[in-house]
């Protein structure tokens, strides 16, 4: 694959599947992360905080299975 997310025909393997998936993974985390500072109200932020946690456990395990390492210290977001 070419890194183009948006062509899911390209998708010929599991390992393909796997590499996608968590691409999108990455991409929900970022956006979730990208907009907690946006938002003023504070609950709301924080259940984007927890969101973004989950979409970045997503993918590292969606990492790892494609056979990248999993991480080795926690995620400093900021």
């Amino acid at each position: 694959m070419n890194g183009n997310r948006s062509n899911i025909g390209a998708l010929k393997s599991e390992g393909d599947v796997i590499k996608f998936a968590a691409g999108l993974e990455q991409g929900a985390t970022n956006a979730y992360v990208g907009q907690i500072a946006a938002l003023q109200d504070h609950k709301l932020a924080h259940l984007f905080a927890q969101l973004s946690t989950d979409e970045a456990v997503h993918w590292a395990i969606l990492n790892n299975a494609a056979g990248g390492a999993m991480p080795k210290s926690a995620y400093l977001f900021g």
